[in-house]
């Protein structure tokens, strides 16, 4: 490959020589062969079809280890940030100290009820579909 020396003002002015490529006759020639395929394969199946139930089933049941991870890891999670905050409210800072007591109680209830919310979208997919 041979190298190409401009000098600094060409090169600051973008004067180089640049190939322009022809690619009108390209674009025409894959437009006519995306449309031979389209008018070739007429059948159309959509997802509802497409998906095997044994397929469905692996899906939603691929987070349960991620779920139960979760879920058992939140008990001693919430018990440590409330044991925390009582030693802040003990300390005088009260405000922030029932403020994490309530928040650790929600995500507490919350993450339990992750499976739940789960076995509930799963209900209303089978229900649309």
């Amino acid at each position: 490959m041979r190298t190409e020396t401009l000098d600094f003002r060409s090169f600051v002015r973008n004067e180089q020589k640049i190939k322009k490529v022809a690619t009108t006759g390209l674009l025409a020639v894959s437009g006519v062969a995306a449309g031979t395929f389209v008018l070739s394969h007429p059948t159309m199946t959509f997802a509802k079809e497409a998906i095997s139930e044994s397929t469905k089933e692996q899906v939603v049941h691929a987070f349960d280890p991620l779920v139960s991870m979760i879920v058992a890891i939140s008990t001693p999670m919430a018990g440590v940030i409330i044991a925390g905050a009582s030693l802040a409210v003990m300390v005088g800072f009260k405000d922030k100290g029932y403020q994490y007591i309530v928040n650790a109680s929600l995500g507490y209830v919350l993450v339990h009820m992750l499976p739940l919310f789960i076995s509930l979208l799963t209900g209303v997919g089978a229900a649309i579909g």
